[in-house]
């Protein structure tokens, strides 16, 4: 059931977000970005879905059933919908409104009647612009708009930066803009949210139906960069006890601490790692042979990842354990740690 209230509606999370703030953006009321662009969603959504009814016989007949909305249209499968629809529905809605196309009411109405007369033409505008779309949507080989996106645009960008080569991308580049102090996995989630995030909603609807991840790759961050990115828990380690500088000694053990929950600011930024090229070297190398050698025992059964998402600031042993459900996750960790280490040595 927590599954189906969140990861299985982020779709219309989104649509409600993506109104407000776009409306907001732009000087209007909130709410009406909102109730427009959930209006706008829902226009496009189709009532009705194929079910499968057994027969008397055992056989299965399908038949079409109306007055129903297929859960998935609020899943991950219809994020790439719900970015599109909330940012142009709410944007038209501002267009009209800018050009004066509502009823102006004198100043003696209260506002919120004001607000509902002055709503009405623009609003009214747009649902005629996505009653279209869905028509036209209808008489394509694709029959709606949910469907039409995902094929055409959500799905190929998913099966291009969706798979390894994708995540591995998205791990690497993060640790190639850190070198230059810019906060990588930051900046790169924001122009790879929308394939990020339908993998991971993907892989949490799979883990609620107890079946396998099926985009692992994007979880093996919680192997990938162990003390924060760039793995620097080994980095620590050996500052903390084997190093010869002072300087180092103490930013090891003041770092410790905080780097057994994945934070590692301080050493980034103290060692320092930024636009340091002789530690940007094994700051990029380490990750990178844990994400390869992650996927090799992913794919030998070893360390599965069972698709739940956690909370990336768990320390380092609880948060693989969780992450994998087994005792295999604190194993594999404790060897990917010894390799970090002889790397950053």
């Amino acid at each position: 059931f927590p599954i189906l209230i969140t990861s299985d509606l982020i779709s219309l999370y989104l649509i409600l977000a993506l109104g407000y703030f776009v409306a907001k953006s732009f000087g209007k009321k909130p709410i009406n970005g909102v109730l427009i662009a959930l209006g706008s969603f829902l226009m496009l959504t189709p009532f009705e879905m194929t079910a499968s009814f057994p027969t008397e016989t055992g056989e299965e007949i399908s038949t079409l059933v109306s007055g129903v909305i297929p859960i998935t249209n609020f899943g991950p499968q219809g994020i790439f919908l719900a970015m599109i629809v909330g940012i142009v529905a709410t944007r038209i809605y501002v267009y009209f409104d800018n050009k004066g196309f509502k009823i102006k009411m004198p100043a003696s109405v209260p506002e919120n009647v004001t607000n509902m007369f002055e709503t009405m033409i623009p609003a009214s505008m747009v649902f005629i612009v996505f009653m279209l779309v869905r028509v036209a949507c209808m008489h394509t080989e694709f029959g709606s708009a949910q469907e039409l996106i995902y094929g055409l645009l959500q799905g190929p960008l998913q099966s291009i930066g969706g798979g390894y080569a994708g995540a591995f991308l998205y791990i690497f580049l993060g640790l190639v803009l850190w070198v230059f102090g810019i906060h990588g996995s930051m900046l790169l989630y924001v122009a790879m949210a929308p394939i990020a995030n339908a993998m991971w909603a993907e892989n949490m609807t799979a883990f609620a139906s107890g079946l396998p991840a099926p985009h692992p790759e994007w979880l093996y961050m919680y192997f990938t960069n162990l003390g924060g990115s760039g793995s620097t828990l080994a980095l620590v380690l050996l500052m903390a006890f084997l190093g010869k500088s002072e300087h180092f000694k103490t930013l090891g053990r003041v770092a410790l601490p905080t780097s057994v929950f994945n934070i590692n600011e301080p050493v980034i930024f103290g060692t320092p790692i930024v636009l340091n090229p002789v530690f940007a070297l094994p700051f990029i190398l380490a990750p990178s042979v844990n994400f390869l050698l992650t996927t090799l025992v992913n794919s030998m059964g070893f360390s599965v990842l069972t698709g739940a998402m956690q909370n990336n600031y768990y320390p380092i042993f609880a948060l693989q354990a969780l992450s994998t459900g087994s005792w295999t996750g604190v194993v594999w960790t404790i060897v990917l740690l010894a390799i970090d280490l002889l790397i950053y040595f």
